[in-house]
């Protein structure tokens, strides 16, 4: 089965994309978006609180994702 033919399509995105025209997305059939949030210990991706807001006004679901860096500790990285 194509993944085309499945019912559930979203996107995983952080600053590397860019500025997402998510109604375009939306109207291509995405449902959810996984946006990158933060990564290593005190970094906050600045696209992340714009692709939070934009991707709730085109109407899908979220989720934010934290990127573990292997060369700091977890409790730096859990704050």
């Amino acid at each position: 089965v194509s993944p085309r033919h499945l019912a559930v399509h979203g996107v995983d995105v952080s600053r590397w994309q860019g500025n997402v025209n998510w109604n375009k997305l939306r109207a291509q059939g995405a449902n959810f978006a996984y946006i990158k949030a933060t990564d290593g210990g005190d970094h906050l991706d600045p696209m992340f609180r714009k692709n939070w807001r934009n991707a709730d006004a085109a109407g899908l679901k979220r989720g934010a994702y934290h990127f573990f860096y292997w060369c700091r500790t977890a409790s730096e990285q859990a704050d």
